[in-house]
């Protein structure tokens, strides 16, 4: 009897040993997270100004989001929140990839969901969850969901002329027949992709509508549980009158970027801000951070900001670069660093260590096609390199 009072005392004071380990453990992380270094703003407004944009080029179609890569780097939870927060009406949501759309169930959100990138039979085979649609642009794929043996939801993948993937246009009365063979692989819908749809008048575009439509008589004809044909990406929307659709999938045009904003009223929807963490002179004839690239020809004053790379400041910014504080131009000194630049104050008023500069985003020369034109790069990959760990909050 002893022995048990002992023993269960013995477990109480373990108990609460993890317990008080807990609490102090959350009270500093609570601590760590009042002292963001670095934030991203994504703004609600700008998010529904461009929904509704894509809507009006294209009043006949369904709007469905694209959240694949981190919602191009805006935050897949942020997005998926945003969304139902705003009760939008949307056909389903594209994601990348079934891990994608497993985080987007495990967080509670049942939308209807078109996995874009390959899953593999055996994944497909012991999913449990309902309202996922799998894109199948390849035979070998294909034939491994037909012997399943169970009813799969597709989306079927069309090579209009991209050459990337899908099933080429030759080969679709064999698809035909083989799907009719296989009544459980259940045709929701068909898909192709445009290669250059944000050049005008471009040839191949043509060529690829002028394929895409008369694939989609096709299948509409044949195949009665079809709900879903889709042709344009976000600079798409613009062909809506040429392209027989009723879906058009909004990606980067979502999130507020284009490659004609004159054409398509866009709205940048994030913006990234980093706290001023140090400021010190730098004293004519010296030179600045790895390699000295930077050499002072007057006397400057120096802020050091804690983004570098990692944080998705491109190293090709080194030297050329510029973020804003108070409202004036910072010039990026020296090379970006892995989590660290040097910004020239000399011509900043009031600036104080603890301000924040706004060192991506936005318009003007922090825009990120500014950047992504600096980088002699894509406003995509600016995006897609903002790492998953910086907090995102929307606003």
């Amino acid at each position: 009897m002893l022995g048990k009072i002992l023993v269960d005392k013995i477990e109480n004071l373990r108990f609460l040993r993890k317990r008080i380990w807990s609490l102090i453990k959350i009270k500093v992380l609570r601590q760590c997270s009042q002292d963001v270094l670095v934030k991203i703003e994504i703004s609600s407004e700008a998010l529904k100004a461009n929904f509704k944009e894509l809507q009006r080029l294209a009043p006949e179609w369904g709007v469905a989001p694209v959240l694949k890569s981190n919602a191009y780097g805006h935050g897949l939870f942020i997005m998926a929140n945003w969304l139902i927060r705003e009760k939008l009406v949307t056909p389903f949501w594209c994601v990348d990839s079934y891990f994608e759309a497993e985080k987007l169930r495990l967080h509670g959100i049942n939308e209807r969901i078109l996995i874009l990138g390959a899953t593999f039979g055996n994944k497909i085979k012991h999913n449990q969850w309902d309202k996922i649609d799998y894109s199948v642009g390849e035979w070998e794929l294909l034939r491994e969901i037909g012997d399943l043996g169970r009813t799969v939801s597709v989306q079927i993948k069309l090579d209009s002329g991209m050459n990337r993937q899908g099933f080429r246009a030759e080969m679709i009365g064999m698809l035909i027949r083989y799907l009719l063979d296989h009544p459980k692989i259940i045709v929701t819908g068909i898909f192709s992709h445009l290669a250059e749809s944000e050049i005008i008048n471009s040839d191949l575009t043509w060529v690829q509508i002028k394929t895409w439509n008369r694939l989609v008589v096709q299948f509409r004809e044949t195949f009665k549980t079809l709900k879903y044909w889709h042709l344009a990406n976000s600079h798409g929307f613009l062909l809506a009158d040429k392209v027989i659709a009723n879906v058009g999938r909004a990606g980067i045009g979502l999130y507020g970027y284009s490659e004609d904003n004159s054409l398509i009223n866009l709205k940048p929807a994030l913006k990234m801000f980093a706290k001023i963490v140090g400021i010190k002179p730098l004293l004519a004839g010296e030179k600045l951070g790895y390699g000295g690239s930077f050499s002072a020809l007057t006397d400057r004053r120096v802020g050091l900001i804690p983004v570098g790379y990692y944080e998705g400041i491109d190293k090709r910014l080194s030297n050329q670069g510029v973020v804003m504080i108070n409202g004036t131009r910072a010039p990026i000194l020296g090379r970006v660093s892995m989590n660290m630049i040097s910004v020239d104050l000399t011509n900043v008023e009031g600036v104080k260590v603890g301000g924040f500069a706004l060192v991506l985003g936005g318009e003007g020369e922090t825009a990120v096609i500014k950047m992504a034109h600096d980088c002699q790069t894509i406003p995509y990959e600016i995006l897609v390199h903002l790492p998953n760990h910086l907090r995102r909050q929307l606003v």
